[in-house]
């Protein structure tokens, strides 16, 4: 995503993934990982692991934050899904936004 989000910081503040299984097999224990790259600060990574998804089904997941943003900064968050066994196309598992926490 190119367009800036803005979100409120509160607490408990997650991260809802939404990904797609584009194979042709229900895969298992597919690991989705978060780095949060604030303007100031140090940088993190926070993950979990999604049990099972569906071929070509949409799979949700939400990632706590496990540091709480500082109020009006800017992060970039790069959300990647595991590669799994068989899966020859990962060029589309990453993606990175820019978000302002306000």
């Amino acid at each position: 995503g190119s367009a800036q989000t803005r979100v409120a910081v509160s607490s408990g503040l997650a991260l809802n993934v939404t990904f797609q299984n584009q194979g042709e097999n229900d895969e298992a224990n597919v690991k989705v990982t978060a780095r949060i790259q604030p303007t100031s600060g140090r940088t993190y990574e926070t993950s979990k692991v999604v049990s099972q998804t569906k071929a070509g089904e949409t799979a949700n997941v939400s990632i706590p934050l496990t540091q709480a943003p500082a109020r009006n900064t800017t992060a970039r968050i790069t959300v990647t899904v595991g590669k799994v066994n068989g899966e020859q196309k990962t060029d589309n598992n990453t993606e990175t936004y820019t978000v302002f926490f306000t």
